[in-house]
């Protein structure tokens, strides 16, 4: 997706339109019509650091076409148990992390009934086997 499309994404998100982000993020209405008739190659580092921190997102997002996250997760965003979650699943062989994988994804589809119980069952086993 490209700077303007996420652009679009973010003020209909907010509610805004070019007018409202320009007064609230303190960013020209000109500027920010620019953007969309001049295109996006040449806007300024500082302007892009207004845009990220009004809409709170990282830089990453709004310039890189391949970022679809917002924000990264940050290792200072982890509590304590999610690090060591963290630190255990590194500390596990490719193809336990590969299990791990497979089961937080049963889990987070468990959750939206996507599966069924005989499938989880299958995965379980197969891990116990191991």
């Amino acid at each position: 997706m490209v700077i303007l499309d996420k652009l679009d994404n973010l003020m209909k998100e907010k509610k805004l339109n070019k007018s409202t982000l320009a007064k609230a993020s303190g960013i020209p209405y000109t500027t920010i019509i620019g953007f969309y008739k001049k295109g996006t190659d040449n806007i300024k580092l500082s302007t892009l650091k207004k845009l990220s921190s009004f809409f709170d997102c990282s830089l990453d997002y709004l310039v890189d076409d391949n970022v679809t996250e917002k924000k990264p997760i940050s290792h200072k965003d982890l509590n304590v148990q999610e690090k060591a979650l963290l630190e255990n699943y590194r500390h596990l062989s490719k193809s336990k992390q590969y299990k791990v994988n497979i089961m937080v994804n049963l889990e987070i589809n468990e959750q939206k009934k996507n599966y069924t119980k005989k499938q989880y069952l299958k995965i379980t086993q197969n891990d116990n086997n191991n």
